[in-house]
C-alpha cells in the first residue's frame, strides 16, 4: 500500500508559486519573507490593505530587474525644472473640477428617473462622488509625481515599486471592472438627435439641460452622461466638452454595461506620462 502524501505546508505552496517567475528573478525572491495578501490596518480590525508585499527587505539585487527605460530619468533627478509653475495661484491642476449647484440639482433629477439603471452599470457611486467637494493636496501630487517612472508606470520609492491599480480604481469609485471593453473602435447605438460638442461645461449643461421635473429622454440623459465624463470623470485637458466621449456616453445612456474602472486607470497612467514628460509645465488632463 502506497504511503499517503502529506499536504504542502503554506511555505511550500508559495514555493509552486514562485515557478512563475522566470529562474534569475525566482533565485534572488526565494529567500524573500512575504507578508499576507491581506495586511490588517492598525486603526480598526474591520480594514485591510491589499499586498502581498515583501515583508524583510527590497533587495538591490531586484533592481536591475526593474530598470528605468532607456534614456528615463525620473523627475526627481531632472535639473532646471521651472516649480514656479506649480504654486498656490498659477498651476495646471485646472482639471480638478468642483461641483456647482447646477450640476447638483441636475444628477439628484436625473438619478429619480434612474437610479436602477445606475446601479446595474455600476456608476452610482461614482456620480454621487462628483457632486461633493473634494480638498486636494496640489503639493503632494506634484511631489509623488517626481517617482513616477513611465516605462513601468509605477513609483520607484525606497522600498521598491507601488502603483494605483485597477482594485485601486474599482473600490474607491465603485465603477466596475467587467463589462463592455472602451476603445477607439466603439460602436454606439443609433440616435436621431444630434448635439453641439463645441462648448465649455458650464454653456453645454444650460443648452441642453431639461427643465425641472420634465421627463428625462435620451437626448439630455446622453448630454447629461458626457459632460459627467469630460469634466468630472476623465477631466479632460481643454476644460469643455469633447466628441471623444461622445460614443461611451451614447452606450451610457442605451443602459449598457461599460467597463470604465480599467478604462480610467489607463487614463491616469497617460496623464502621469504626459505630466513628467512635459516636466510639470503643461496641462495634461487627468487631475493635472
Amino acid at each position: 500500500m502506497a504511503p499517503k502524501k502529506s499536504q504542502p505546508s503554506p511555505s511550500e505552496e508559495n514555493n509552486e508559486d514562485l515557478l512563475r517567475f522566470p529562474d534569475p528573478i525566482r533565485a534572488r525572491i526565494t529567500p524573500l519573507k512575504f507578508g499576507a495578501i491581506l495586511l490588517p490596518s492598525t486603526s480598526s480590525v474591520a480594514k485591510a490593505t491589499l499586498g502581498p508585499t515583501i515583508a524583510s527587505y527590497f533587495p538591490d539585487k531586484l533592481a536591475p530587474y526593474y530598470p528605468l527605460g532607456n534614456g528615463e530619468n525620473l523627475l526627481l533627478n531632472q535639473p532646471g525644472l521651472k516649480w514656479t509653475n506649480w504654486n498656490v495661484s498659477k498651476n495646471p491642476l485646472r482639471s480638478w473640477r468642483s461641483p456647482d449647484s447646477v450640476w447638483q440639482s441636475w444628477a439628484k433629477s436625473i438619478e429619480g428617473h434612474d437610479a436602477e439603471v445606475w446601479k446595474h452599470q455600476g456608476i452610482s457611486k461614482a456620480i454621487r462622488l462628483s457632486t461633493k467637494n473634494y480638498d486636494m493636496d496640489k503639493g503632494l501630487i506634484v511631489a509623488a509625481a517626481c517617482f513616477w517612472s513611465q516605462s513601468c508606470n509605477s513609483l520607484l520609492l525606497n522600498f521598491g515599486m507601488i502603483s494605483p491599480t485597477i482594485l485601486d480604481v474599482a473600490h474607491l469609485t465603485g465603477l466596475p471592472i467587467l463589462g463592455n471593453p472602451i476603445h477607439a473602435l466603439l460602436e454606439p447605438p443609433k440616435v436621431t438627435f444630434t448635439l453641439n460638442t463645441d462648448m465649455c461645461y458650464t454653456d453645454f449643461a444650460k443648452k441642453y439641460k431639461g427643465e425641472p421635473g420634465s421627463p428625462v429622454q435620451d437626448k439630455e440623459r446622453t448630454v447629461f452622461y458626457l459632460l459627467w465624463l469630460c469634466e468630472f470623470l476623465f477631466c479632460v485637458p481643454g476644460y469643455k466638452i469633447t466628441k471623444e466621449y461622445l460614443p461611451l456616453a451614447l452606450c451610457m445612456q442605451d443602459g449598457q454595461l461599460m467597463a470604465l474602472a480599467p478604462y480610467l486607470l489607463a487614463t491616469l497612467y497617460k496623464a502621469l506620462f504626459s505630466f513628467v514628460d512635459k516636466k510639470i509645465s503643461g496641462n495634461c488632463g487627468g487631475p493635472f
